[in-house]
């Protein structure tokens, strides 16, 4: 049993928590948001809303207002994204919480005292209540077992576009039934998921058994479909480099020390890789549709399935995946060459897409990168080019070329045989 396995009579009967309803912010003051965190909201709900997806939410819409708690509260506390939290295993108090702030000055692991607990949904936000309050149980075990207890915890729920606020206290919950949309963003910054210190003081998305692209090696790969890999061509170097806006170059230089700090994928993926990516669409004079965390299954009988945690194709169709892919971005925490031949079958996956549907750029893309490091991939034929040299987000400048050039749509050309 975990977190998100609790239902609505577990709080009660195993828990002993009871539920109470009403308001929980009556005389909340709104509180401004900079202009260029409104411009991102305003941007971002859009994309957010035609993904219908819960990762793209969470990085589009719930992390920058989660970042900008954590830089403009007055004791900074500490932030956590996709963190493992089992407290309690034997009662079901485990899991993966989707954010967490404590404020603690520990930025490496969290520690007490927890403050904050949020859970990111696509919809249902009722149905996620029982899962944020039994980790709300859990952050208060957690900090009386480390002897820093508090009177108050809360929980968030969250889509990106609406919001709801919950409290523990003692064993009482406290569930605000007012939805918060996100045009009420100002309000959502005065609540006190903008001050915790007033409080007191996805596991593998898919089951064993099933071959999948983070299976593969370059043996695997080179044995299975054909496919060669050179480490010596360069084919990034002579690529210029293009400026970033100014939204996503601030949004960088605010965030590139907190990124740098939390030894956690999802966190670098959202402060640091999604802005990239999402600035090189922008850019770009065609339309390209912007996939984060989503299921690819091309060829599931030969491991060419599971997620990409990004695909951008050549097309202006944000509902559904459509041909030609033109880029696999894999996000991680470190070891880049290693993340490579999973990176790799999804190109390959890509081009049997693209071939299936009639399309046969000459060059499908991946991208693997940990956020501050960026290694680039080109398949072309039978041949995967892994560039040998790995810039630093330090030049934004270059990698946004890199990008751009990568996401040129292509012109059509007869169709290449797959490969058995």
């Amino acid at each position: 049993m975990v977190f998100s396995d609790f239902t609505s009579f577990d709080i009660g009967d195993k828990l002993g928590i009871t539920v109470a309803y009403g308001a929980l912010f009556p005389n909340i003051a709104p509180v401004p948001l900079p202009v260029a965190l409104r411009e991102w909201l305003d941007n971002c709900a859009p994309l957010a809303l035609l993904n219908n997806n819960e990762k793209c939410r969470s990085e589009l819409l719930i992390a920058p207002v989660l970042v900008h708690i954590y830089n403009t509260a007055p004791e900074k506390p500490s932030y956590f994204s996709g963190v493992e939290f089992d407290v309690d295993p034997a009662r079901g108090l485990r899991g993966f919480c989707d954010y967490m702030l404590s404020l603690s000055t520990n930025r490496l692991a969290p520690d007490a005292p927890v403050v904050l607990v949020v859970e990111a949904k696509n919809d249902n936000i009722m149905g996620a209540v029982p899962q944020c309050i039994a980790e709300m149980f859990a952050a208060s075990i957690f900090n009386d077992n480390r002897g820093k207890p508090i009177d108050v915890i809360y929980g968030v729920i969250s889509t990106g576009l609406n919001w709801n606020f919950l409290r523990l206290w003692d064993s009482e919950v406290l569930l605000d039934l007012r939805q918060y949309d996100l045009q009420d963003a100002p309000t959502i910054f005065g609540n006190p998921v903008s001050d915790a210190q007033s409080a007191g003081i996805g596991a593998s998305r898919r089951g064993g058994g099933v071959m999948t692209f983070s299976d593969f090696t370059f043996d695997a790969l080179s044995k299975k479909f054909g496919l060669k890999f050179d480490f010596r061509t360069r084919f990034i170097h002579t690529i210029a480099p293009a400026t970033p806006g100014p939204m996503s170059a601030e949004w960088l230089k605010r965030h590139y020390s907190l990124a740098s700090s939390i030894p956690n994928e999802r966190a670098r993926a959202e402060l640091l890789i999604t802005p990239m990516l999402l600035e090189a669409r922008n850019q770009s004079p065609n339309p390209i549709s912007y996939f984060p965390g989503f299921e690819f299954n091309v060829d599931p009988a030969n491991g060419l399935c599971g997620y990409c945690d990004y695909i951008l194709s050549a097309s202006d169709n944000q509902m559904e995946i459509i041909a030609p892919v033109l880029m696999i971005v894999e996000a991680k925490l470190d070891n880049l060459a290693a993340a490579s031949p999973q990176c790799a079958a999804a190109m390959y996956a890509a081009r049997l897409f693209n071939t299936r549907e009639g399309f046969a750029p000459e060059y499908v893309y991946g991208v693997v990168s940990t956020g501050i490091q960026w290694g680039f991939l080109r398949l072309h034929g039978n041949t995967v080019d892994v560039d040998p040299d790995y810039p630093l987000i330090d030049d934004a400048p270059r990698i946004l070329g890199i990008l751009l050039e990568m996401l040129k749509v292509p012109v059509a050309a007869p169709a290449i045989a797959e490969v058995a």
